[in-house]
C-alpha cells in the first residue's frame, strides 16, 4: 500500500479538517470506550484513512491506484468489525473483562496476520 502524509497530500483541507472534527466528536462523545477503528472519507479521488488510537487520531492517503487496494480496504474492515464485536461483548456482555482494544487487535492480528508486508 502507498501512503503519503498529509503535507504531501492535495485533498481540500475542509475535508482534512472535517475528518478531524469527526474523530474528536466520537472521542468526546465515547469517552469510556473509543475503538482502535479505521474510517474511510473521500477526498479528491483518494481515500483519507483517520485511525483513532490511544494517542489520538492519525490520517494516512490511501492512493486507489495501488492494485491491491480493495483487499487491504476488506482486511481492514474485517478488523474494525472484529473490534466492534469485542467491545460489545466487554461493555454488557458476559465477557466483561479486563481485555483492552489493543489486546483485541492483537488477537485478530495473531489469528489472521499482521497487515503489515501483506
Amino acid at each position: 500500500m502507498v501512503t503519503t502524509t498529509l503535507s504531501e497530500h492535495t485533498a481540500k483541507f475542509v475535508d482534512i479538517l472535517q475528518a478531524v472534527l469527526d474523530v474528536k466528536t466520537t472521542l468526546e462523545t465515547k469517552r469510556d470506550f473509543v475503538p482502535v477503528g479505521l474510517e474511510l472519507l473521500q477526498a479528491d479521488h483518494k481515500k483519507l484513512a483517520v485511525r483513532v488510537t490511544e494517542n489520538g487520531p492519525e490520517l494516512t492517503i490511501i492512493h486507489p491506484t495501488v492494485p491491491d487496494m480493495q483487499a487491504q480496504l476488506q482486511r481492514l474492515r474485517e478488523e474494525v468489525e472484529y473490534l466492534k464485536i469485542k467491545a460489545e461483548n466487554a461493555e454488557g456482555g458476559s465477557q466483561k473483562n479486563n481485555m483492552s482494544i489493543v489486546g483485541c487487535l492483537n488477537v485478530w492480528r495473531t489469528q489472521h496476520g499482521s497487515r503489515k508486508g501483506t
